[in-house]
């Protein structure tokens, strides 16, 4: 008996993780984030209801013709490498899902994202695919909270609303609701991408057309969308011949190197400049018909890539710029913050598993 019960006290004085694998085998499951230029898949371990990476696998999308006859391999050989059985999978990746949420067919793939296809090839017996920022919302509540900036404190409500938003290849959002039975947030996908871009100066209008000519829309998502839209407002400053630049106009054909020659073409500096005062004036009026009481957050590619652009007071400035000191007083009650880790959709479909099951 005295030996039974030191046993048991042994176990109990565990960490509740190490104490877990005492008690039965450790789970494994896999996340998988779904973008237009990479997939990565991870595996997790599941700790204290958490996931935490295990191994990483990357590949470019482009690669990729049919989903399913590159996932099913992949399983197999993380299941051999890691000597387990892996037996749920959640998948993120930009677009609709379907009822079952084991589906999407994303307009910026080229293949179709199918759960069905992947449980019946592979060890997985239950295959999720849900929208990518869907996961964001997961994947803020699965990181460590050091790891969210503050840009403006305001005056947090416990289990409030809270909205994220972010550009990145395109330009997502999701509300974020308390659920009491999941003891956690529930984020929904929005669709600010596709809402008109509304101009509020003579040169914002010319944009506006502008827009319209080169895209046949006018949204905000063609405004803000990274991949797209601050090299068209690179190319519209250059039409509309505003001032004398030193240089000519370069043939930038990817977005980083707009950002990246922000400090050596003024080019640049005015597209910068003109694309984060629009994007502080989406996060505005994001703020407005969600009201975010627990938190807005921005996140996504260029959040990560230049979290100084968000941390200038001129970000701040112009999301607070309004002259109605009653929706200015509202506005300040709601805090700001900046997720810019790498892998937040990563977790965000791991934990999205977790979640979902409880």
């Amino acid at each position: 008996m005295t030996k039974l019960f030191y046993a048991l006290l042994c176990i109990l004085s565990l960490p509740l993780c190490a104490a877990e694998k005492v008690a039965k085998k450790t789970e494994y499951i896999i996340g998988c984030n779904v973008s237009k230029s990479e997939v990565t898949t991870g595996l997790f371990k599941v700790c204290n209801r958490k996931p935490e990476l295990v191994r990483e696998y990357n590949i470019a999308t482009d690669k990729i013709t049919d989903f399913a006859q590159y996932m099913v391999p992949l399983i197999k050989k993380i299941n051999e490498e890691n000597n387990i059985t892996v037996k749920r999978a959640c998948f993120a990746a930009p677009g609709n899902t379907n009822a079952q949420k084991n589906c999407i067919k994303a307009p910026h793939l080229t293949f179709v994202v199918d759960g069905v296809a992947i449980e019946n090839g592979s060890s997985i017996e239950k295959a999720l695919v849900v929208n990518d920022f869907e996961t964001v919302g997961f994947g803020i509540q699965a990181i460590n909270p050091k790891e969210i900036v503050t840009l403006h404190e305001g005056k947090p409500r416990a289990k409030g609303t809270q909205v994220i938003v972010g550009a990145g290849n395109g330009l997502g959002s999701g509300l974020m609701l308390w659920d009491a039975a999941s003891q956690s947030y529930m984020p929904s996908p929005l669709s600010y991408s596709f809402v008109d871009f509304t101009a509020e100066t003579e040169l914002e209008l010319k944009l506006y057309h502008y827009l319209q000519k080169h895209t046949e829309s006018h949204s905000w998502g063609k405004v803000l969308g990274a991949s797209g839209g601050i090299l068209r407002i690179y190319d519209f400053l250059d039409q509309q011949k505003l001032k004398e630049y030193k240089s000519a106009a370069q043939q930038y054909e990817q977005y980083t190197d707009v950002f990246a020659h922000r400090n050596d073409d003024e080019r640049c500096a005015d597209a910068v400049a003109l694309y984060m005062k629009l994007y502080a004036r989406l996060v505005r009026n994001v703020a407005y018909a969600q009201l975010p009481y627990n938190g807005l957050y921005i996140t996504n590619t260029v959040a990560e890539k230049y979290p100084e652009l968000f941390k200038d007071p001129n970000f701040l400035k112009e999301m607070f710029n309004t002259g109605n000191q009653y929706l200015l007083d509202y506005l300040k009650e709601i805090p700001v913050y900046l997720a810019t880790h790498p892998k937040i959709q990563l977790y965000g479909a791991a934990q999205y598993l977790l979640v979902y099951d409880r």
